[in-house]
């Protein structure tokens, strides 16, 4: 009898084991990155970025999903303030990596992002210059974050 308990006892543990390896295979299988286009302010001084956006509407609403734009949907500039305190500023686009395609569509709605500090432009960064710029900003152990970061 105490055999039989022994040998349960030790078939509830190997189910428990491969219960808990199981889960754990599920759980990193599943989980999709954030899809993030990141801002950062390397300098000691606040900044301000001016990111204009093209024309099409498909645009607009990817951004919209993404930060709170202002109510004025006609515009077709969203404004982020970088201070020293918050040194990076984040647009969230959904989950998965930056694969080229989906970098083409981002590249598609950006016309262009101004980089102002103490209210003068001191950067214009073009969709062209993004481009270029690709594989040294996209980071991340999946590749889900595309990171500008300025710097003096």
């Amino acid at each position: 009898m105490i055999n039989e308990l022994k040998n349960c006892n030790q078939e509830f543990v190997k189910i428990i084991k491969l219960l808990f390896i199981i889960t754990i295979i599920f759980s990193l299988c599943s989980c999709d990155p954030p899809l993030l286009l990141t801002f950062t302010n390397n300098t000691p001084k606040p900044i301000e970025l001016e990111i204009t956006l093209t024309d099409t509407s498909s645009c607009y609403s990817e951004f919209r999903k993404g930060f709170e734009l202002a109510e004025n949907e006609g515009t077709k500039e969203i404004k982020l303030d970088i201070t020293k305190d918050n040194n990076s500023e984040s647009i969230f686009f959904g989950i998965g990596t930056w694969h080229p395609d989906a970098f083409g569509i981002l590249l598609g709605c950006i016309d262009s992002i101004k980089i102002i500090e103490e209210g003068k432009p001191i950067k214009k960064i073009d969709a062209d210059i993004l481009r270029e710029m690709y594989p040294e900003i996209r980071k991340g152990l999946l590749k889900n974050i595309i990171k500008i970061e300025v710097s003096e």
